[in-house]
């Protein structure tokens, strides 16, 4: 229900300092970012997304032209990729050639669960907005 949505959004005290302390990688080369620094003050996308599933092939596309349109307009905005892939080289391969210049969590990282608990994922593709404050406002399951 609506109410249920909007409670849970609400909800997270914990995603800011989840977050923050996330091992990120950017998408092009998989080499470490800090998270904290990257993160801070800037509305977050957290992306669920992975190379095998259909929908997120056409969604991704679309959210990486929002982006890169968001970001020449000089919005503060980061793109966080959590692979629903199956394999590590899976993920990297299709963080390299599809994602933007995105951060990603690691395949695999038990963060990536909890994440979509945190967040009420149930399928992918799926996007949530985190504003500057880090707490959820806007999700989308786009599958």
């Amino acid at each position: 229900t609506g109410d249920a949505r909007s409670a849970r959004l609400r909800t997270p005290p914990a995603m800011a300092s989840l977050l923050a302390t996330l091992p990120l990688a950017a998408c092009h080369d998989g080499r470490p970012v800090d998270a904290a620094a990257r993160l801070a003050g800037k509305v977050v996308v957290i992306y669920f997304s992975a190379s095998w599933c259909g929908p997120c092939r056409r969604f991704t596309p679309a959210l990486r032209l929002w982006y890169d349109m968001l970001k020449a307009a000089g919005e503060p905005l980061e793109i966080v990729f959590v692979s629903r892939d199956r394999t590590p080289e899976d993920t990297a391969k299709y963080a390299k050639e599809h994602m933007g210049p995105w951060l990603m969590l690691p395949h695999g990282h038990p963060a990536s669960d909890e994440l979509g608990r945190m967040l009420g994922v149930r399928g992918i593709p799926s996007a949530t907005v985190v504003d500057a404050m880090m707490q959820p406002q806007y999700s989308l399951d786009v599958g």
